[in-house]
């Protein structure tokens, strides 16, 4: 298994995902994986200016959308990295979002993935990043946990409680 970026997976793997997520009734995380009806060059084109400030959508941070793929390149999960922290990422989204496919759940991905992602993350420079999980997703809890994440505070938003980690690097 290995971490990829956006840009290097095919249309056809990222369909077979997609699709999956999309028969899912749970909420898509990280919800950029999906990009409602665009088509899959459409969808790369707006991870591609994600990753810019100036090309950045309003209110967003420039981020890296990665994905989690098997040796034959089957998408496993995917893991969203956002460079910096706005006043919302600080309490509700952290420098990371990450999300397996459902066939794929309670197979330790997540928590595989997440220390991929750290590795980057170290490599890139960052100290520290901060992760966030609602507070009654205990495998998230449970993933940020075995990647070192220490509970540091928690906030309410839209009435549901979420949990903060900070993972030093």
């Amino acid at each position: 298994m290995r971490l990829v970026r956006y840009d290097e997976i095919t249309e056809k793997e990222y369909k077979d995902y997609k699709r999956e997520l999309l028969q899912s009734s749970e909420m898509i995380s990280p919800s950029v994986a999906i990009r409602g009806n665009s088509t899959f060059d459409e969808t790369v084109a707006q991870w591609e200016a994600e990753t810019k400030r100036e090309t950045c959508p309003d209110g967003w941070v420039p981020a890296t959308m990665f994905f989690l793929v098997d040796d034959n390149g089957r998408i496993l999960g995917g893991i969203h990295f956002r460079h910096e922290l706005n006043d919302f990422l600080k309490h509700f989204g952290g420098h990371i979002g990450y999300g397996v496919r459902p066939s794929e759940r309670r197979k330790g991905y997540a928590t595989h993935m997440l220390k991929l992602m750290m590795d980057i993350a170290r490599e890139k420079g960052y100290e520290r990043v901060l992760i966030t999980c609602k507070d009654d997703n205990i495998g998230s809890a449970k993933t940020i946990e075995n990647n070192g994440g220490k509970a540091y505070t928690t906030s309410t938003h839209e009435g549901k409680l979420f949990r903060q980690y900070w993972v030093e690097l």
